[in-house]
């Protein structure tokens, strides 16, 4: 009997963690279908079929999304399926799809875009519109689940402001805490399209704007070849901004030199606003970078022909 309970309690506590790990995932990869309009639901692949294309939605960046993958079959990068009545939750499997889009070359959103949302609407004489901040708070944030985006208290600042000029004519503002954008835009009004629409639609664009910022790029990299001819690695520019004590960039050289996935790194350039190295990797996979740096407190992301660091 001892044993037994062993057995069960083992199993709940795996059942738990199980859940656990699943609820932690990336919530991007899980697709809520639903099918109310048609009264019934589809099968099983036509299901994860129209899911897919919400997936590439979330994750790619707008600019390629007429480049959408299409010779891959949706199943093959499913990793469960919850049907409840009517709806279906329809989860991918993250190592698959990270993979598939990498082998492609094709730019994607491996980061998670978190952001703390504060969005201020005021008319003309500086006076706040709640009712219209409610409204359009609620459209973004809507539009956020779609374009594969989160608000969080804890992250980086996202502030929008929207000023009235008169009835058909606004201001609009945005500053992201983390991208170090700061753009501001007067709407042209369109002859036909209710002004508040056309905020939507510049609204949405900001959001995209900040978003993007977020996207992974193939790395413009000189594969390293062995005589066999097979591609072993990459070299590439690592640059690294900003000033530091030489004892934090001589334990930082060799923290990253020492790194396993590392063949050499040699300094390039080194100045009063940063250093240039030339980074030796033995595989060509390199996003394990960004992770690296984070780690350390940095932000590293590709660049047109390298990597940048922060």
């Amino acid at each position: 009997m001892a044993a037994i309970r062993k057995g069960c309690v083992l199993g709940v506590l795996l059942l738990l963690w199980s859940g656990l790990a699943q609820a932690q995932g990336d919530d991007r990869f899980q697709i809520l279908l639903h099918f109310e309009a048609e009264g019934v639901a589809p099968p099983i692949q036509e299901q994860v079929k129209q899911a897919l294309p919400m997936l590439w939605q979330r994750i790619m960046p707008q600019a390629t999304r007429l480049k959408e993958p299409r010779d891959i079959s949706a199943m093959s990068l499913l990793r469960s399926i919850h049907p409840n009545g009517l709806s279906s939750t329809i989860v991918f499997n993250e190592d698959r799809v990270w993979s598939f889009l990498e082998s492609r070359q094709l730019p994607h959103l491996r980061e998670y875009p978190h952001v703390y949302m504060s969005l201020t609407v005021l008319d003309s004489l500086g006076r706040h519109q709640t009712p219209n901040e409610v409204e359009l708070s609620a459209f973004l944030q809507e539009q956020m689940v779609d374009l594969g985006m989160a608000q969080d208290t804890h992250a980086p600042l996202l502030r929008l402001q929207v000023q009235w000029l008169n009835d058909v004519q606004y201001d609009l503002s945005y500053q992201s805490q983390s991208e170090s954008i700061a753009k501001r835009v007067q709407n042209n009004p369109r002859y036909g399209l209710d002004p508040m629409e056309q905020l939507k639609e510049q609204l949405l664009a900001a959001l995209l704007d900040v978003r993007e910022q977020h996207v992974w790029h193939p790395v413009t990299a000189t594969q390293v070849r062995e005589p066999d001819g097979m591609a072993q690695g990459v070299v590439m520019k690592l640059h690294v901004m900003g000033s530091s004590a030489l004892s934090d960039q001589v334990t930082l050289e060799q923290a990253l030199s020492q790194d396993e996935r590392v063949v050499s790194l040699v300094p390039v350039m080194i100045g009063a606003e940063g250093r240039d190295y030339q980074l030796t990797l033995k595989h060509t996979a390199t996003d394990w970078l960004a992770v690296w740096f984070a780690q350390r407190g940095m932000r590293a992301t590709p660049d047109v022909d390298g990597w940048l660091v922060q």
